[in-house]
């Protein structure tokens, strides 16, 4: 077993531990990965032309499977706006496979793909403190916002207003109030 692949495993189990935290703005650029996408087996390269979510998670980690949903169900959706990418640490493709079709398969709507980064390439280049974890890259791949642990409401909304821009219903109907009005000439 590679050495660095042995320390992130053990630093990422001390880590699971600890409560969630959040940031936001790195200047790390993203680097060109090629990831097997685990419902159509075909590698594909990251598309940086929208958002980007990357959710990091492990077929031995507990709470993976909810913060998975929780993105793809209330930040994504059907959405053409943002990509996202539930990437799977796993050192091995079987476990990672056993997880998607017992605990993913037909319970999160809609999702495009599932991936699994065989040479942990990513978990390295952002440094894994937790899981799951959460990271919004902007369309040039800078980091915008990361998160480690379980996603609360407050965090799903932050997440959308960064993509989508809104903070909510009532800004919305402001908005469309203040468009056009039409004229009484």
């Amino acid at each position: 077993m590679n050495t660095n692949k042995l320390l992130l495993k053990i630093s990422l189990l001390f880590l699971l531990s600890s409560c969630s935290s959040t940031s936001e703005v790195k200047n790390l650029n993203l680097p060109e990965t090629k990831l097997k996408n685990l419902i159509t087996q075909e590698e594909e390269l990251l598309k940086l032309n929208r958002h980007t979510i990357l959710e990091f998670w492990a077929s031995w980690c507990e709470g993976c499977s909810e913060a998975m949903a929780s993105i793809q169900n209330k930040v994504v959706r059907k959405s053409k706006r943002v990509h996202f990418y539930p990437i799977s640490i796993d050192e091995e493709l079987d476990p990672a496979l056993t997880y998607y079709n017992e605990k993913v398969k037909g319970k999160i709507k809609n999702l495009k793909g599932i991936y699994w980064d065989q040479d942990a390439v990513m978990p390295s280049h952002f440094q894994l403190d937790g899981l799951p974890k959460t990271i919004l890259l902007d369309r040039k791949g800078k980091v915008r916002w990361e998160h480690v642990g379980g996603l609360k409401e407050k965090d799903i909304k932050k997440l959308r207003r960064m993509i989508y821009g809104t903070k909510g219903k009532k800004n919305r109907k402001r908005a469309r109030k203040k468009k056009v009005k039409p004229s009484t000439d």
